[in-house]
């Protein structure tokens, strides 16, 4: 079975903790506001207590949905958490205002089992070795691989990968977009590489195709955005897409970030019923998935790229970077379905 695995444990001071996992919605919401932190950040974690490991962080003033309410352990002077449906995950109700002391009449009893966010990661080429997969599947539910870039390019990493995952655990493919070549060329040689592995969108334990939209941080002699006008990319993209759901069915899943919007013009209006995959790196200090997925134009965020390095377990130390599911092993489960 893949495991959820939320990383590393944190020890939070003066016990400021946020906790992912109890999903009852209740009969009301509110709003209400991260507050009396005296400046530090709400500690996303895996359990209602502030010994459990971190997600996430939210910082002070930062306005918050409530769903529900139950207790967890004792923080400063109070049992009660407070659940946050967008971060899918409990706060103590010690630091959100709520204009209520205690239980706040509006909100019911949360109920229903722990459940976590999903462990995964993305790799390529650029992160080479022979992985172990037996090992790789104790702590992960999925992996995405990178299979093609532009119209000739093909990671030489994709179908060994690719197919040595099967079984163990839910896989996905994602491809480079190039904007400066045709995206129907684009998508047609995506696809062959994929059928060539034996990658099938539709099967129950893969993952809609992703297509990876961010600018040029590689070529030196080319530009930031590669040399491209907004208006030839965005159609280029459109391009792409639109033979990707027409041959699968799916609608690819978009990596991107805010540099392609505000620097090279990408238009994500028409992406936004897509899944999203958000980089929001702990490294750079961009911790909050939620908030970046909004400022790219989606509502939420389907899969988080919250680490920019780890070492997957088994293997000769193969690298990737960190990813996260917005949902627990049968909403990816679902996901992969299609």
């Amino acid at each position: 079975m893949p495991k959820r695995v939320i990383g590393w444990c944190v020890a939070a001071t003066a016990a400021i903790a946020l906790v992912l996992g109890m999903t009852t919605p209740a009969s009301a919401s509110i709003t209400a506001e991260v507050w009396n932190t005296d400046g530090d950040r709400l500690v996303v974690r895996a359990e209602p207590t502030p010994d459990s490991a971190e997600i996430t962080r939210l910082t002070e003033g930062t306005s918050v949905t409530l769903d529900c309410q139950t207790e967890g352990t004792e923080v400063n002077g109070t049992k009660l958490w407070d659940y946050l449906p967008e971060y899918d995950g409990y706060v103590t109700d010690a630091y959100i205002y709520t204009g209520h002391d205690g239980r706040h009449p509006d909100l019911g009893e949360c109920e229903g089992d722990a459940s976590a966010m999903v462990e995964g990661f993305d790799n390529s080429n650029n992160n080479p070795g022979t992985m172990d997969f037996d090992a790789i599947a104790q702590d992960f539910g999925f992996g995405i691989f990178k299979a093609t870039e532009s119209t000739d390019f093909v990671d030489v990493e994709f179908k060994e990968r690719f197919q040595a995952a099967q079984g163990k655990i839910i896989t996905g493919a994602y491809h480079f977009f190039d904007p400066r070549t045709d995206g129907v060329a684009q998508a047609e040689h995506n696809l062959a590489v994929l059928d060539d592995a034996g990658y099938d969108v539709s099967a129950d334990d893969t993952l809609p195709i992703m297509v990876d939209v961010e600018p040029n941080y590689v070529e030196e002699d080319t530009g930031f955005c590669f040399d491209t006008d907004a208006a030839t990319m965005n159609t280029r993209l459109s391009d792409y897409i639109a033979h990707i759901v027409e041959v699968t069915g799916e609608k690819p899943i978009v990596y991107t970030n805010g540099e392609m919007i505000n620097d090279c013009g990408l238009d994500t209006a028409p992406l936004v019923d897509h899944p999203l995959a958000v980089p929001a790196w702990y490294e750079h200090g961009e911790e909050d998935p939620q908030a970046a997925a909004q400022a790219l134009g989606w509502d939420t965020w389907t899969i988080w790229q919250y680490r920019a390095s780890i070492d997957l377990p088994g293997g000769d130390g193969v690298a990737a970077l960190a990813d996260r599911f917005h949902g627990d092993e049968q909403a990816l489960a679902e996901l992969a379905q299609g």
